[in-house]
């Protein structure tokens, strides 16, 4: 019960500047039982749960073309252009510019 809870509270807040202690208290978990209760029934943390989500989003909007990088930052959940881009790189093994142009409309 509390793992779906907090879940579905990431699912619907990812795009918010949310922090796992916001997740905790959804669920009315302390955050280190919250934080042991998913990474066992999930396989990962609490935070990099709500970052999978959030570079997810980022590449659905780039795949449609929608806006300009700080307004999908935005959208997303990450504070600044330059958040994003080093968090997509890391994850994705290119810079926003490059998936959207690969990847969006009209790309390769």
């Amino acid at each position: 019960v509390f793992i779906s809870r907090a879940h579905r509270f990431i699912f619907h807040n990812f795009h918010r500047p949310i922090q796992v202690a916001d997740v905790a208290e959804a669920t009315g978990l302390p955050v280190r039982s919250l934080s042991r209760r998913f990474a066992r029934a999930i396989g990962t943390t609490v935070a990099h749960e709500i970052f999978r989500l959030r570079v997810a989003h980022v590449q659905r909007l780039l795949r449609q073309g929608r806006g300009k990088l700080r307004q999908v930052a935005s959208l997303s959940g990450f504070s600044s252009v330059e958040h994003l881009s080093r968090c997509f790189l890391r994850v994705v093994g290119q810079s926003p510019g490059e998936y959207r142009r690969r990847h969006g409309p009209g790309g390769a």
